[in-house]
């Protein structure tokens, strides 16, 4: 990316419907191809902006993708996405919404046409980061402060949190045992399992 943009709001003020809206004001002020985006929000975990993005806009979309590639010159994506059972993948046209799942940053997430595909990343489940030289980069760039009022997007949530609570206690309770034999013991005669 070569600049941001930021939309100074009241979180109190938002919610999936409000973000979508929003969103959907500066992609059609900014005209991209694809809008990439994570697959659900830290607060609330809805998974629905994304969705909604694509509605309000008429955009084909991907959802929770682990894996992506493109075709056709960057205009067609096929997405890998996790199901019962195995990967399901699709294709999409751009112009796309495409939501991406944690996975992504692995090695193997993403094929871009650059890197070789018999390119060999570092072994590692922990995920592919900014690096230090890149996120000083990013510090760099420009980033454009926008008020909400002035998307002509109305901050009206459609939804409300009315309640929060924390679940029952468990009734069981967690024993350390020093050894197997007391393992086998304790399995035997307090919970009758063998």
């Amino acid at each position: 990316a070569d600049r941001g943009i930021l939309v100074e709001a009241d979180d109190a003020a938002l919610d999936s419907t409000v973000v979508a809206n929003v969103l959907k004001a500066i992609v059609d002020k900014e005209k991209p191809d694809v809008v990439l985006m994570g697959k659900r929000s830290a607060d609330s975990e809805s998974n629905a902006t994304g969705q909604m993005l694509a509605e309000y806009l008429g955009w084909p979309q991907g959802t929770d993708a682990m894996h992506m590639a493109t075709t056709d010159g960057g205009k067609t994506f096929e997405i890998g996405r996790e199901v019962d059972g195995g990967v399901l993948t699709i294709r999409v046209t751009a112009p796309t919404v495409i939501t991406v799942a944690d996975r992504i940053v692995r090695p193997d997430g993403v094929s871009n046409g650059v890197t070789p595909a018999d390119h060999k990343y570092p072994e590692s489940d922990s995920g592919r980061y900014a690096s230090l030289k890149g996120i000083m980069a990013a510090k760099k760039k420009p980033v454009e402060v926008l008020p909400l009022a002035g998307l002509g997007v109305e901050a009206a949530p459609t939804t409300s949190h009315s309640n929060f609570s924390l679940p029952p206690a468990r009734s069981g309770q967690t024993q350390f045992v020093p050894d197997v034999a007391t393992l086998v013991q304790k399995l035997h005669t307090e919970a009758k399992v063998i």
